[in-house]
């Protein structure tokens, strides 16, 4: 099928195309190349974008709910305010990604590449990130409730007045120093009269002062 001039189809060679605002719903895009490519506040909802190669391309405001982009190559590429709710991007190449604001929720994650993406004020509740390497990104401000961080990697990640899960899912993850202080500076945040949790507290004190969030703690 043609679309803004280009023939859409699987396997394609749509390096560079201009096709902002297009309308791709539900179109079949396997292991198309989409390089470059400009889909700025495309419609791609319910695509078949496996194997798609969409390095450098711009998704700004692009409507990818439910998509297929199961083990898609998206380095480098712009998804700022992009909507990829419930979208397939199991083993998916998302580093350096630009996705500050978009919408992932529910979004599947497994074994995703997240190094050093940009995921400032993004949704993710209920997303699934068994396994996900999420190691420098930027996190901060991220909604993560609900979220199976199981097996993530969460080194080097800000995560910065995120939401994160306080449940089983987010058991085994994988932290550096920095942010187990910070998270364990929150912990003892609380107004507690337990007589114990003032006894761990105390113990812990000297582990945390070292965090960059030591102050926003009274003593």
């Amino acid at each position: 099928m043609e679309v803004n001039g280009y023939i859409i189809s699987s396997f394609a060679d749509l390096e560079d195309a201009n096709l902002s605002e297009a309308n791709l719903s539900g179109f079949d895009l396997e292991n198309a190349n989409l390089r470059g490519a400009n889909l700025r506040g495309a419609n791609l909802r319910g695509a078949n974008l496996r194997g798609v190669n969409l390095s450098g391309a711009n998704l700004e405001d692009a409507n990818l709910r439910g998509a297929n982009l199961r083990g898609a190559n998206l380095i480098g590429a712009n998804l700022i305010g992009a909507n990829l709710e419930d979208a397939n991007l199991r083993g998916a190449n998302l580093s350096g990604v630009n996705l500050s604001g978009a919408n992932l929720r529910g979004a599947n994650l497994e074994d995703a590449n997240l190094e050093n993406a940009d995921l400032e004020d993004a949704n993710l509740s209920e997303a699934n990130l068994i396994g996900a390497n999420l190691e420098d990104a930027n996190l901060r401000g991220v909604n993560l409730s609900g979220a199976n961080l199981r097996g993530a990697n969460l080194r080097g990640a800000n995560l910065d007045f995120s939401c994160l899960p306080l449940w089983c899912g987010g058991q085994g993850a994988k932290i550096d120093s920095n942010l187990a202080r910070q998270l364990l500076l929150h912990a003892l945040a609380f107004n507690c009269g337990d007589p114990e949790y003032a006894a761990i507290r105390k113990e812990a004190r000297e582990y945390v002062e070292d965090s960059k969030h030591r102050n926003e703690i009274k003593w």
